[in-house]
């Protein structure tokens, strides 16, 4: 696995959990 592909899949997660704070 690419480094790069680590960052957007990290930055994919952190998207997701705030979005997910935002909702509640």
């Amino acid at each position: 696995m690419s480094i790069h592909q680590i960052i957007t899949k990290q930055k994919t997660l952190l998207s997701s959990s705030s979005s997910s704070s935002v909702n509640k």
